[in-house]
């Protein structure tokens, strides 16, 4: 049986739409609260067009300029992402994607896997932390918003529009909620 491996993913991009819009930055990390981090980042070149949404631009900062400038081939920055993922992803296990609304950032990693590279290796498997944390704590999607967590399920780490540096604090924020879940008793209280 194959087992789930968990990748936080975060994209930073210039617009809603990945097919209008490009990803100008990805950051991911493995979610393993028994191992050290493995990290992956990089700033891609605009290629699906040079057109953008001012408040998408707003967000990260002087990202847009500089990825204008020095910022990696899509196609080579979605194969540094595919081999980095086999790299990590442990013998019998499968990448499984892991966002805080991952809606956003899922579509821009199909569509980049899918038309430079022709296929996506997380496949359709993308676990949102938002839908999961409707289901764990029982409230309304304005419950997830990360200011609206319990305290608990907070990362202290920092959430500064940087690609890898949210993706770090996703991965703390799924490892909170999986050990919470861990010690639920679901035939009636805590363990």
């Amino acid at each position: 049986m194959i087992k789930d491996f968990y990748i936080s993913v975060d994209i930073e991009a210039s617009g809603q739409v990945p097919n209008l819009y490009s990803m100008l930055s990805l950051g991911a990390c493995t979610v393993d609260s028994d191992e050290p981090q493995k990290e992956f980042y990089v700033e891609i070149k605009p290629k699906i067009g040079e057109s953008y949404e001012q408040q998408a631009i707003n967000v990260t900062g002087d990202l847009y300029d500089r990825v204008l400038v020095s910022g990696v081939d899509p196609k080579e920055a979605m194969r540094a992402f595919a081999l980095w993922l086999e790299h990590v992803t442990p013998q019998g296990y499968r990448p499984i994607m892991v966002g805080h609304n991952s809606v956003f950032d899922w579509q821009f990693i199909n569509y980049y896997f899918t038309k430079y590279l022709d296929k996506n290796p997380l496949g359709i498997c993308c676990i949102d932390m938002k839908s999961y944390a409707m289901g764990m704590l029982d409230c309304n999607w304005s419950g997830t918003t990360k200011k609206n967590l319990p305290k608990y399920l907070k990362s202290k780490l920092p959430h500064t529009h940087n690609a890898l540096d949210d993706a770090k604090e996703q991965a703390d924020m799924f490892n909170k909620m999986l050990e919470h879940n861990m010690a639920i008793d679901y035939d009636g209280g805590y363990n």
